[in-house]
């Protein structure tokens, strides 16, 4: 998958509030900000597949348990 030029701001879930990915993702010009979980994984992005992030900003993002 192709994530390209998008924003994911204040999401919530237990798992990858941002983008949750077992799979293949690139991702290219995305900001993840202020996206939290309420379990351990990956609040902006939980990842158990391959992810390649390129020009994108992560910041604030938090896991809560």
């Amino acid at each position: 998958m192709l994530v390209q030029r998008s924003s994911f701001i204040s999401n919530t879930s237990n798992s990858g509030a941002g983008i949750n990915n077992s799979g293949l993702v690139a991702i290219d010009e995305c900001t993840f900000s202020d996206n939290s979980t309420t379990g351990y994984d990956g609040a902006g992005l939980n990842n158990s597949g391959t992810a390649v992030a390129t020009n994108s900003t992560f910041v604030a993002n938090r896991a809560f348990k």
